[in-house]
């Protein structure tokens, strides 16, 4: 496993996460410590995602790492990115 990836880890029950399917990704990061990224919206107007999470730090240019934290996830996981090094060009996706 890439020290980058943290081990996935089932720590939400699919009630919590069906509860949580009708509030705002920024509602919710807005109510944590580590705030929220300002300017997000949706693509699509009703959009919706929830799930376990699989966090990645990628180290640019080298991008390999995005396909073993595939390999890592399941369906219905997050995977969410840090992309270190670039604060202006998605490393992957509309993000």
């Amino acid at each position: 496993m890439n020290k980058q990836i943290a081990h996935r880890q089932q720590q939400l029950s699919d009630a919590v996460i069906e509860q949580y399917r009708d509030i705002a990704a920024s509602t919710i990061g807005h109510l944590t410590d580590a705030g929220y990224l300002r300017g997000i919206r949706p693509l699509f107007e009703g959009a919706r995602l929830v799930g376990n999470v699989v966090t990645v730090k990628l180290q640019l240019p080298d991008g390999s790492i995005l396909r073993d934290a595939l390999l890592n996830s399941l369906p219905g996981d997050v995977l969410v990115i840090e992309c270190v090094g670039d604060e202006h060009c998605a490393c992957w996706g509309e993000l």
